[in-house]
């Protein structure tokens, strides 16, 4: 899909490229998918999102809590 995307975009700025709708709609499509596993691969990318939403939660608790220990590891290691 990739490659397909890559090779439709126009534009001469890295940062900003252009794509019509035409375009999209010609792209390939699997349509032997049934909708029940379209709805299996969403659901199992939905389940991917939340932990990794779960996660970068997480990392940023773990960053707020040693960004907590430092001035008081340097307190305690200058205070006796």
């Amino acid at each position: 899909m990739r490659k397909c995307v890559y090779r439709a975009i126009k534009g001469t700025n890295p940062n900003i490229q252009k794509i019509n709708q035409q375009t999209v709609l010609g792209f390939p499509f699997p349509t032997s998918l049934t909708v029940r596993k379209q709805q299996e691969v969403v659901s199992y990318l939905d389940a991917l999102q939340s932990e990794v939403d779960h996660l970068t939660y997480q990392d940023s608790e773990a960053d707020e809590a040693l960004g907590n220990l430092l001035p008081r590891t340097v307190t305690l290691a200058f205070s006796q």
